[in-house]
């Protein structure tokens, strides 16, 4: 099965307590529409002066998670 994972389901950082945006079996593919790095901030004909009003807290948007059903762990 083919899934889509949008630029707009992103979040700031990682952390375990987000709850997946989508749920995938093994095997499955996944297109994901990811965000550039300034969270959309930087837009063509900026200039050089605007960057000061970047909202820093909103840099490096990770896109998902996703739930692979049945994933576990790595073992070494």
């Amino acid at each position: 099965m083919k899934h889509t994972i949008h630029k707009h389901d992103h979040h700031f950082g990682w952390d375990n307590a987000i709850s997946p945006v989508i749920t995938v079996a093994p095997g499955d593919t996944v297109e994901i529409e990811a965000i550039d790095a300034s969270g959309g901030q930087v837009k063509s004909g900026m200039q050089v002066g605007d960057l000061a009003n970047i909202d820093w807290q909103k840099i490096n948007p990770v896109t998902g998670p996703v739930f692979v059903d049945g994933a576990e762990p790595a073992t070494r």
